[in-house]
């Protein structure tokens, strides 16, 4: 099983695709977790989507394109609920 945190160099990536790889498999804590960060009107757990390093909706960019900054991570639903997530060292 590969390292969960040599995905990255950066140590706020580390931690960012550790907490992601957690949530994505064991799904039941991403509500318990949105409720933790004080997040208000979270949708049923069947309907949150998380994608890291890239925003919703938008094709992912190579970065020699010059693209904006993305945010680390997204819990979303399809019909436009969002919580991004920046961690800064």
């Amino acid at each position: 099983m590969r390292n969960i945190f040599d995905q990255y160099e950066q140590p706020e990536n580390k931690l960012t695709h550790a907490l992601y790889s957690t949530l994505v498999n064991d799904r039941h804590l991403i509500r318990p977790f949105l409720t933790w960060l004080g997040t208000p009107s979270i949708p049923p757990r069947t309907q949150l989507k998380i994608v890291e390093q890239q925003i919703p909706g938008v094709a992912p960019q190579n970065e020699d394109d010059g693209g904006t900054g993305l945010p680390d991570m997204c819990v979303y639903t399809d019909d436009g609920w969002i919580v991004l997530f920046e961690v800064d060292r």
